[in-house]
């Protein structure tokens, strides 16, 4: 009873600005665009007004397809407090508003102000329904002034879209998906009708999405003698490789890789040393000349074979102790002689039985081709006889050796 009584103070506020006739711009009454929906899905449609004027008072219907959309309720917007809503009421397809200033004065709200939220739900068979100001019976579109005046009201109806349903699918690049019949291989957006199981047409959108094939190179390096384990295959020899693997995103993912075998290292190195002395080895203590081999860790990580020819030489130093210095190229020349073992004889010194020195060499082949050749400083030849002599020698080791004795010089 109230609402009816609401309805009617409405109708008469409205009338009575009518009866004033219009002024300034029209008001306009609009549906901003609702958006699209799942079937089943409630959608809100924004009623809003442009080019307000001071009002006072406003009201219109809303009218709809019952077979079309469900009406699912209203929400009053965010509107200053001195605007209030008055009256709200459905019947089968209608929705009547209308407000007041609650002030006793016009009121002015800010351009595109969203009035009302009214909520649908689409019947799934319906195609793209249509909603529309309207005047119901006892309230018709109108607005006025609380002076008297009315203003012109412009009313723009609305469409609720046809329920759709919003897909997206993901396949790997070569593949193809299957939408209504129609095989699909390139990414993008699609759209079809189908039958849903309710026996309704529904209209489909597809967005596809392709993954692109990866390809990824890797490379490796094992020594010979090794192998390389690629998916399963044993591999040791050098080349060029690929295989189709499964990637982390759940397509196929082609590896190409590049083997790299290292060769297997062979030095061959040698060695001389002394008697009496050792040569170590990796480890091992060699002291008898011959070959020997083992295996060692080379710079790139892989077994190297390493072969050595150890040369050990006698320490023997040999000083004659009877030379004659005739000239008949036997014995001629008094000197120390060595093998490889000695580098040099770095001094030779010969005295007489007076001590008095008749020869001194430095820095001598250890092969006889230098020495005393039985003269004296002076240059002339020393008589037979007995003489002392001393040496030091240069080893091929490096160290050092000296000695002392008596030699006979006879003619």
């Amino acid at each position: 009873m109230a609402n009816h009584i609401m309805k009617r103070l409405f109708a008469l506020l409205a009338l009575a600005a009518v009866a004033t006739g219009c002024c300034g711009q029209p008001l306009r009454l609009f549906f901003a665009d609702a958006a699209e929906a799942q079937p089943g899905d409630t959608v809100r449609v924004a009623l809003q007004a442009a080019h307000f004027q001071q009002i006072g008072s406003l009201q219109f219907g809303l009218c709809w397809d019952t077979a079309a959309l469900r009406y699912a309720g209203a929400a009053g917007a965010a509107l200053p407090p001195a605007l209030l809503l008055g009256d709200t009421h459905t019947d089968a397809g209608e929705l009547g508003v209308s407000w007041f200033s609650g002030t006793g004065l016009d009121q002015s709200l800010p351009d595109s102000t969203v009035l009302l939220h009214a909520f649908f739900v689409p019947h799934p068979c319906s195609g793209t329904a249509s909603l529309s100001f309207c005047n119901l019976e006892n309230l018709p579109i109108e607005a006025g002034q609380l002076s008297g005046n009315s203003v012109a009201v412009d009313c723009t109806n609305g469409q609720v879209p046809h329920p759709l349903h919003q897909v997206s699918a993901t396949i790997c690049q070569g593949d193809v998906f299957l939408f209504n019949g129609k095989k699909l291989s390139a990414a993008g957006g699609y759209a079809d009708t189908l039958l849903a199981a309710n026996g309704c047409d529904s209209l489909v959108r597809l967005r596809l999405k392709v993954l692109p094939a990866a390809v990824s190179e890797v490379s490796a390096t094992i020594c010979a003698g090794d192998v390389f384990l690629f998916n399963g295959k044993i591999l040791d020899a050098a080349g060029g490789y690929a295989d189709t693997l499964l990637a982390a995103n759940g397509c196929d993912s082609l590896v190409r890789l590049r083997l790299k075998v290292l060769p297997a290292a062979v030095s061959e190195v040698s060695a001389t040393i002394c008697a009496g002395d050792v040569f170590l080895f990796n480890g091992k203590i060699l002291d008898a000349a011959g070959g020997y081999a083992d295996t060692l860790l080379a710079a790139n990580g892989c077994d190297s074979l390493v072969r050595l020819r150890l040369e050990v030489l006698p320490k023997t130093l040999y000083v004659p102790n009877v030379f004659s210095p005739n000239g008949d190229g036997l014995n001629d020349r008094f000197s120390v002689f060595g093998g490889r073992a000695v580098a040099s004889v770095r001094l030779l010194r010969v005295y007489d039985r007076w001590g008095s020195l008749v020869f001194e060499g430095r820095d001598l082949p250890p092969d006889g081709s230098s020495g005393w050749d039985g003269r004296s400083a002076a240059g002339g030849d020393c008589p037979p006889g007995i003489y002392v002599w001393r040496y030091e020698a240069a080893l091929a080791n490096g160290e050092r050796s000296a000695g002392a004795g008596d030699v006979l010089l006879v003619r």
